[in-house]
């Protein structure tokens, strides 16, 4: 499987977001996907009401948690191949053994409040954003690799503070990506899996 994670920067540009999506339905015929939304312009006004208000980093982590699940579901309303997935089983190899047959000819994608709630190992902090929490589901489940797909070419200077630690913690195979070439996808799955 391949854990596929969406910059929130990619999912409010809506010719971006459409071609990523239909390159992403193609490969899934393939590929076994799964998809995890960044947070973008909701997490953007969740920074803003934590500056005006002083919310605390658990209270700030959760509302930017939730801003991932809403933009997920903005994702899903994309075509009936792409279903919003509330949880992750805890045992994951059951997960990843009935992931399969539960999503066959769909691409799951990640709503990951629940599971993420329930995490108590990450530390609620704003270095520690979609980009690490995507390291950490992605060797949660197991994932052959993890792809960032980012809306620029700017390699690892586009990830957040703690991307490195998580990898050093939570071991993934990783590239980063331009989403907004999204034929950079298909080339980088033909080629490297």
């Amino acid at each position: 499987m391949f854990v596929i994670k969406l910059g929130g920067s990619l999912i409010k540009d809506r010719g971006a977001l459409r071609s990523i999506l239909s390159e992403l339905e193609v490969l899934s015929k393939e590929h076994r996907l799964m998809i995890v939304p960044g947070g973008g312009e909701f997490a953007d006004l969740v920074r803003t009401y934590d500056q005006e208000f002083g919310l605390s980093d658990n209270i700030s982590h959760k509302m930017a948690i939730l801003a991932m699940d809403m933009n997920g579901l903005v994702i899903s309303n994309f075509s009936d191949k792409f279903t919003p997935v509330y949880s992750l089983d805890l045992n994951n190899k059951l997960f990843k053994k009935t992931i399969n047959q539960k999503y066959k000819n769909k691409i799951p994608v990640l709503i990951p409040s629940q599971f993420l709630y329930s995490r108590k190992d990450i530390e609620p902090s704003w270095d520690v954003t979609s980009d690490s929490l995507s390291v950490y589901i992605a060797n949660f489940l197991g994932a052959e690799k993890l792809i960032l797909l980012k809306s620029t070419d700017s390699g690892k200077d586009s990830v957040d503070p703690m991307f490195k630690e998580f990898i050093e913690k939570y071991p993934v195979r990783y590239d980063l990506i331009n989403g907004k070439h999204p034929e950079r996808i298909k080339q980088y799955l033909y080629t490297k899996s």
